[in-house]
């Protein structure tokens, strides 16, 4: 008996039809036994009772065929087979034959996947992907083959055939390039169609089917002589650099490329790829070899490599240099030399320069550092990544596929799919070095990806493998760091050691104060790729060396103690000076300044608190505003928190300090719209900083205070704040102070006075260069604008808004789109609107931001309601106003709300909309004009039930603004 999967899904002989337990079973089938657990939560992970549900598939299984599946308490597999078994059989002995008669129609094809759930789904789309790749790959291996049989006809047809796969497979550069040269060889006219599939990745493809014939001649012509290295593992990614190399071949300018970059990242096997391709263009005509040099120490070893490798006469002593020997013998001919690893050989830039006089060959050579010589073509290479390729399941960038690949190698069973954001993290922690990644891929079968992660962290050592035939030089990331470290001088081990205590990047001046670290060593040690550094002059280093240097500077304590107070001072003093210049002329530079040493400046504040210095996290503590400025609060509160907390406990005396990060802590409390603990804090750093010359601090609570009362509707108090504010000096912030009374117009609803509040307080900011409080008030403006229907203005507002968040400077992307899908649903624009909220909701959910997700989900709900799609606009409804996701921005729930009694409107559903209503009047502090517009809507509503709208809130807390909705129809 075997399960039909490709094209339907069927069970020969029996009767049971449900897609669920068949796919269950092609499920086991092809991935072997599994965990009940795992079953359950790969199909099921939204059933009240996963377990049960998996019970009731494997019972309806058995009653359909006795036997099927086996399962004990832990485990379920099966025995049968399917067609997938049989097509893959039928690839491995190369019958294509059959092959293509199993494969008419892609893997369960016919299978819906609307209720399979994410992991299944991808799953399904990845199993379909790889059968697809290896059908296109046996057809066009096939043409290639049958066009150098002079059978173009059939040629034609099997590439044509792998041209239709390309719809089930994603393309593959490699793929599409053979593809391409075969359909122009045979003169097919999906050879275009070919060309614009590939046009993204920027190939070297054959321009006439002339072009085509002959790279398919030289093809056969290395097929069969030539003594290149054949890979032991598929090649994945490398598209950019593959392509700038082949161009950079493809002239007569460069005669000699270097490929250099930090051990493990993967040179050799970029160059023996390079090879491979380089193997078919028309310029090497007399070929393209390999010299491996890793093993040896000196250019009469490398010099005799070479002459082997080529086939050149040995050097007799006939007086003179032996590499100009060499040099005679090559010149005139046209061929490729990779040199593979001179990193260790003294004197390999000699040989490498008698080797290019003349009209000799062109070399490639890859080396840890420069060769530093003549003509010399620097190719810098950095590990796996760049943009990620679609494919079936989502996004996953080369590091992750290269990971993958690597597993399955391992434990062809590993599913890896549930395990994205390890795989990711994996992926950032290693950098994208293929060593790395190959390395940690070898332990897939004992740990889970999200394990692992952990443990590289703790241990580079378990980036090593036993395998016996592995090259030492890459038996473990620490042999190669090792190998690195060997070439250093003292004073640059010194040196490397000293900037480990730099969290991510460095800039010179800093390095030389904290880590002595002059010019010339920093060059040396970049030379050495061990250190990189970035068009603005940064200085980075790879994390795994981060962590080998960490190791090397902990092993002395002295040494490292006076290093971390080294780092401490410089930041403090940096920190001071950005908090003096921030409300300057070159505010946009310091944001962008600040968030470059963000990661330094907070391991200075750690170090600080871990020995209680008041004085010196004072100075540090404004560097968190910098955090609330980019829409990061709650970040900024836990760091402030965490030191009120224990200067409260241990040195209750340090006022100043103590009142400083109320105030500062305050303010982040209000941005995350917990206005109940902001206003308590910064109460608290009034009464404290009152008696204190400490005007920042007391400044920041007022603000919160002022803010606070505007939008309680509480007129004298905030009257009041404003009034000491005033008397406290706040030209700084002035901007800001507009924004505040704007924001108490806005509520209250006088819309003109709210908008010249924040027309004026934008222009102060920007005159100021204060960006932070110009974004504050054109926002202000923008909606202000929208209240009073005047949307030219409201969207030339968000666009202003959104102009100056893609400039880096704070984070109001996600209110402006907010903003524009407003507008357009009020010119009822239901196609901009849905766009502007599928947007919203992807970059919100990207940055964990619950309240624009849900206002992504408003937009949404209303683009539905001005289609008349009311079951899909009551469920982004419920989406949008449930809470489920945390705080919800007030503004954005409110709109939410009035998008609901809209919908609830137009389906008639008064006992909700009363609910609705209940609910809006119990949390109405401060939002009228809200209130009104959904009174308005709910029109025939006479009067809410408290009773109900008591069941619906979550909390007693108003301040959540949250609310489950329950639509009873």
């Amino acid at each position: 008996m075997r399960l039909r999967t490709l094209g339907g899904l069927e069970l020969p002989g029996s009767a049971l039809r449900q897609p669920k337990p068949l796919v269950l079973l092609a499920y086991l089938a092809l991935e072997g036994p599994q965990e009940r657990g795992r079953l359950s939560r790969v199909f099921w992970a939204r059933a009240a009772d996963p377990r049960n549900q998996l019970s009731q598939a494997l019972s309806q299984l058995r009653r359909a065929v006795p036997g099927v599946v086996s399962a004990d308490r832990d485990r379920v597999a099966t025995s049968i087979r399917t067609d997938v078994h049989d097509l893959l059989d039928a690839l491995d002995a190369g019958d294509l034959a059959s092959a293509l008669a199993l494969h008419a129609a892609p893997f369960l094809a016919d299978v819906s996947l609307r209720n399979l759930g994410h992991e299944l789904e991808e799953w399904l789309y990845d199993t379909r992907e790889n059968l697809a790749s290896r059908l296109r790959g046996a057809l066009v291996d096939r043409a290639e083959a049958l066009i150098a049989d002079r059978d173009r006809s059939s040629a034609t047809e099997l590439g044509e055939l792998a041209h239709g796969l390309g719809r089930v497979a994603d393309p593959d550069p490699a793929m599409l390039l053979r593809l391409h040269t075969v359909l122009l060889a045979a003169r097919s006219p999906l050879a275009n169609d070919v060309r614009l599939d590939a046009a993204p990745f920027e190939l070297p493809l054959a321009p006439t089917s002339a072009a085509a014939d002959a790279r398919l001649r030289a093809s056969e012509r290395r097929t069969t002589s030539s003594a290149l290295p054949v890979p032991r593992t598929s090649f994945v990614g490398r598209v950019a650099e593959l392509t700038r190399l082949s161009a950079l071949l493809d002239t007569d300018e460069h005669r000699l490329v270097t490929i250099t970059g930090f051990g493990g990242v993967g040179k050799s096997r970029l160059a023996l790829e390079l090879a491979h391709r380089a193997a078919t263009m028309a310029r090497f005509a007399d070929g393209v070899c390999v010299v491996p040099l890793a093993d040896i120490g000196t250019t009469e070893e490398m010099l005799a490599r070479i002459t082997e490798a080529v086939g050149a006469a040995p050097v007799q002593d006939e007086g003179g240099r032996p590499a100009d020997h060499l040099a005679g013998q090559l010149d005139g001919r046209r061929m490729l030399i990779v040199l593979d690893d001179v990193t260790d050989i003294e004197g390999a830039a000699g040989v490498t320069t008698a080797l290019l006089r003349g009209d000799g060959p062109v070399l490639v050579v890859t080396s840890r550092a420069r060769l530093r010589v003549e003509g010399e073509a620097n190719f810098p290479l950095t590990g796996l990544g760049g943009p990620a390729r679609p494919d079936a399941g989502g996004a996953r960038s080369d590091a992750a596929r290269l990971f993958v690949d690597r597993a399955r190698r391992v434990d062809p069973r590993v599913r890896l799919d549930g395990e994205r954001d390890a795989v990711d993290a994996l992926c950032a922690l290693t950098e994208g070095s293929p060593l790395a990644l190959e390395l940690a891929a070898a332990w897939v079968d004992v740990l889970p990806v999200s394990d692992l992660v952990e443990e590289i962290g703790a241990d580079l050592d378990l980036l090593a493998r036993p395998d016996a035939d592995v090259d030492d030089r890459h038996r473990s990331i620490r042999v190669v760091f090792e190998q690195s470290w060997s070439r250093l001088s003292a004073e640059e081990q010194s040196v490397m050691r000293r900037l480990a205590v730099f969290q991510g990047g460095f800039r010179r001046e800093a390095a030389t104060a904290v880590a002595g670290a002059s010019l010339g060593v920093l060059s040396s040690l970049t030379r050495a790729s061990l250190l990189r550094v970035s068009p603005n002059g940064r200085y980075d280093r790879h994390p795994l060396v981060l962590a080998f240097t960490r190791e090397l500077l902990a092993a002395d304590a002295i040494e490292e103690a006076a290093t971390l107070e080294r780092h401490t001072a410089w930041y403090r003093e940096a920190v001071v000076d950005w908090t003096e210049r921030v409300f300057g002329p070159d505010h946009q530079h310091l944001v962008g300044l600040v968030a470059e040493e963000l990661p330094n400046a907070v391991a200075a504040w750690t170090h600080a608190l871990d020995r209680l210095d008041a004085s010196t996290l004072l100075d540090l503590s404004t560097v968190f505003v910098h955090l609330r400025f980019v829409g990061r609060p709650a970040e900024a509160v836990r760091h402030w928190e965490r030191a009120r907390s224990a200067f409260e406990h241990a040195h209750p005396q340090e006022a100043v300090l103590i009142g400083n990060l109320l105030a500062m802590e305050a303010g982040g409390r209000a941005q995350m719209h917990q206005s109940r603990t902001a206003r308590a804090l910064a109460e608290r750093a009034v009464e404290m900083l009152r008696p204190l010359d400490a005007p920042w601090g007391l400044r920041a609570a007022l603000l919160v205070l002022a803010g606070d009362a505007g939008s309680r509707g509480d007129i004298d108090a905030a009257r009041r704040y404003r009034r000491e504010l005033d008397t406290l000096g706040v030209a700084e912030h002035r901007g800001l102070v507009h924004q505040n009374r704007g924001a108490f117009l806005l509520r209250t609803g006088k819309f003109e006075a709210a908008r010249t509040a924040f027309t004026d307080g934008a222009r102060l900011s920007r005159e100021r260069g204060d960006r932070g409080s110009e974004m504050a008030c054109l926002s202000g403006l923008a909606a202000a604008s929208t209240y009073l229907l005047d949307l030219d203005r409201a969207e030339r507002s968000y666009r202003e808004l959104r102009a100056l968040s893609d400039r880096r400077v704070g984070s109001y992307e996600e209110l402006a789109i907010f903003g524009l899908g407003r507008t357009a649903l009020l010119r009822h624009d239901a196609d901009e609107a849905a766009r502007l909220g599928r947007r919203l909701s992807h970059y919100a959910g990207d940055e964990g931001d619950a309240s624009f997700v849900a206002g992504g989900d408003a937009l949404l709900a209303g683009a539905a309601l001005l289609r008349d799609d009311h079951e899909v606009a009551l469920d982004r409804c419920r989406r949008a106003i449930s809470g489920d996701g945390g705080p919800i921005n007030p503004a954005v729930h409110w709109f939410a709300m009035d998008v609901t009694a809209s919908v609830l409107r137009a389906v008639d559903d008064t006992k909700t909309l009363a609910r609705l209503l209940g609910y809006a009047r119990s949390h109405a502090a401060g939002w009228p004009f809200e209130l009104a517009r959904i009174e308005d809507e709910a029109g025939c509503v006479d009067e809410a039930d408290p009773a109900l709208a008591a069941e619906l809130a979550l909390g007693t807390d108003a301040e959540r603004f949250a609310l489950r909705l329950t639509v009873d129809r």
